[in-house]
């Protein structure tokens, strides 16, 4: 299957990009984690963001609040 094949069928099916919907589930992962009492540092790191000001930035537009403020 050709890498444009998949983006329309992804598309179709999940009504998103294939990197939205990977930021949307990492975003979930790290919001569970924060919930258990991690730091913003180590949920950024779980998730596979180096730096965890573009975390925070991407957490921030998915939930309105800073991840400092989850949990």
């Amino acid at each position: 299957m050709s890498s444009s094949t998949l983006r329309v069928k992804f598309q179709a099916a999940y009504h998103c990009s294939v990197f939205n919907w990977l930021r949307e589930r990492r975003l979930e992962v790290a919001h569970q984690r924060l919930a258990r009492g991690w730091s913003v540092q180590q949920a950024a790191d779980f998730v596979g963001y180096r730096h965890a000001t573009n975390f925070a930035t991407a957490f921030r537009a998915r939930y309105g609040v800073a991840p400092s403020q989850r949990g």
